[in-house]
C-alpha cells in the first residue's frame, strides 16, 4: 500500500516540509505510535538531507525522491538522488565508535541503531523497519459500563477500522449496559464519521443499553447540537 509519494528539492527546508508532511500521513493512515514516529522522523531527515547534501550537492537541478509503502507489517522506505551513487566500505561501515564521531557518517550510524534495516543500491536507499502500529481503540470496563476510546479521527478513512475493533471488544459484553465513547482524542469528523456514530446509537438503543459521548470538542458538540443529536443520546465533558 502506498502511503507517501514525493520529489523533493536538493536543500534542508524543502527536507524538512517533506519529513513533516509524511510523518502526519504515515500518523493519519497507519495510527503509529509517537515513541515510533520520533525514530521515523530522524531517519527521513538524515537520509533526505545526506540526500541533498552529498548525493546532489545542493544542486537546484537534482532532486531527491521519496516514496514509503506499507505491507504489513514492514513498513519500507525508498530514498533516491541523482548523485553518483553510495560505495559502503563494510570494515569501515562495522565499526560503530568511529562512525558515531564522524561528522558525515553519524547520521548513518545512529539510524542503524535505531533498529532500521538498510539495504543501499547505487542512488538508492531502501530503509525498512517493523511496525507497531497504535490500537484505533482502547477499551476500558467497570462492570456493566464500558468505555471506548478512539484514537483517531472519525473520518472515512478510518470508520471500517473503528467497526472491526468495536465488533471485537463488544463481542463478549453481555452484561453491558452503558457504553461510552470517548472522543478526547478526535479533532475531526465528516458526514461518514456522524452516520458512525449514529449506527452504533442506534444499535445500543435496540439492545437496550445507555449510549453517550464524552470528551468531544467544542467543535465536534457544536456540530453534534446542530444537527439536534444531543436530543439523542448525553454529551458529557
Amino acid at each position: 500500500m502506498l502511503i507517501y509519494e514525493h520529489k523533493i528539492e536538493s536543500n534542508f527546508d524543502a527536507v524538512a516540509t517533506v519529513v513533516r508532511a509524511a510523518c502526519a500521513e504515515m500518523d493519519e493512515r497507519l495510527g503509529i505510535e509517537q515513541s515510533i514516529l520520533f525514530k521515523i522522523d530522524f531517519m527521513l531527515r538524515e537520509m533526505l538531507n545526506n540526500a541533498a547534501e552529498h548525493g546532489n550537492e545542493f544542486a537546484k537541478d537534482k532532486f531527491i525522491r521519496l516514496r514509503v509503502e506499507y505491507v504489513e507489517p514492514l513498513l519500507t522506505f525508498y530514498i533516491s538522488d541523482e548523485g553518483a551513487g553510495i560505495f559502503l566500505d563494510e570494515e569501515y561501515f562495522s565499526d560503530e565508535c568511529h562512525l558515531i564521531l564522524d561528522d558525515r557518517n553519524r547520521g548513518y550510524a545512529i539510524v542503524k541503531k535505531l533498529n532500521f534495516d538498510i539495504e543501499i543500491d547505487h542512488n538508492t536507499v531502501i530503509i525498512s523497519m517493523k511496525l507497531t502500529r497504535r490500537d484505533m481503540v482502547q477499551k476500558q470496563k467497570n462492570d456493566s459500563e464500558v468505555k471506548l476510546i478512539l484514537e483517531n479521527d472519525i473520518t472515512a478513512n478510518h470508520v471500517e477500522e473503528f467497526n472491526q475493533a468495536i465488533e471485537k471488544y463488544l463481542a463478549d459484553e453481555s452484561d453491558m449496559a452503558e457504553l461510552t465513547l470517548d472522543l478526547s482524542q478526535t479533532k475531526n469528523i465528516d458526514s461518514v464519521g456522524i452516520s458512525f456514530v449514529v449506527a452504533l446509537y442506534k444499535k445500543m438503543k435496540d439492545e437496550g443499553i445507555l449510549f453517550k459521548i464524552t470528551g468531544a470538542s467544542s467543535d465536534v458538540k457544536s456540530l453534534f447540537k446542530l444537527m439536534k443529536l444531543d436530543q439523542l443520546f448525553n454529551l458529557e465533558d
